[in-house]
């Protein structure tokens, strides 16, 4: 699942059907409310197009699993044969119903012929690392049922607290923007104070945390410092 601003499966290179299975957008949306009465449910899947406001959730899925029948082949995503369903959470840059995609996700998980495995969640925040925040509680449920998370490290450069709070977490993997040798480069946020941790979670499970980038990733031409 990309848990973005959504997808815009009209490209060829995310063909509604073919790489992209289901499009799902959040009622935050004001289109989707539009397309819906009030006795339906706060999702409406099924659509075309959910990134109705702008291309980053549809840059994200490009990067994950575009086809590239768009350039012959040339230019495909790094999972080219993955399956993608899309959330739309958010509006502009801004992820407004993220816990919305965890939800549909956990629920949703064996509605399609192969299971949800993985949740993209290319946006961040700022603040106190917390594992009870609520992204927090729904990234640990949906690791409980084998549904690994993905989370950006953002873009705001070296320095205290600019490492993305929910990329901190255990069960989850933090991303940071890289050049060609793997490096972190200058924009790419991590934590200097490399803060580490012990916690336990309701279901008594204990976890350490440790305050630093787990992998890195190559810049693409959307990786800019005014860009989460």
């Amino acid at each position: 699942m990309v848990n973005d601003s959504g997808i815009d499966a009209a490209y060829l290179d995310l063909f509604f059907g073919d790489v992209v299975i289901d499009d799902v957008e959040a009622a935050i949306e004001s289109s989707a409310l539009a397309k819906m009465s009030t006795t339906e449910t706060f999702i409406s899947r099924g659509q075309y197009n959910t990134d109705v406001n702008t291309d980053h959730g549809t840059h994200c899925a490009g990067i994950i699993a575009g086809s590239g029948a768009m350039s012959d082949g040339k230019y495909k995503g790094i999972a080219s044969d993955a399956k993608l369903t899309g959330y739309g959470s958010g509006a502009d840059l801004t992820i407004l119903d993220a816990v919305s995609g965890y939800d549909y996700a956990i629920n949703h998980r064996y509605d399609y012929q192969s299971p949800l495995r993985i949740i993209s969640n290319a946006w961040g925040s700022t603040g106190k690392f917390d594992a009870n925040s609520p992204i927090g509680l729904a990234s640990y449920k949906a690791y409980t049922l084998g549904i690994l998370s993905i989370f950006s490290a953002r873009n705001s450069g070296a320095g205290k607290s600019s490492h993305n709070p929910y990329a901190q977490l255990p069960w989850v993997i933090s991303v940071g923007a890289g050049n060609s040798h793997g490096h972190l480069v200058d924009f790419s946020s991590r934590d200097l104070s490399y803060k580490t941790g012990s916690f336990t979670m309701p279901d008594k499970q204990e976890w350490t945390y440790n305050n630093q980038v787990t992998v890195v990733a190559p810049v693409t031409t959307w990786s800019h410092p005014n860009i989460e």
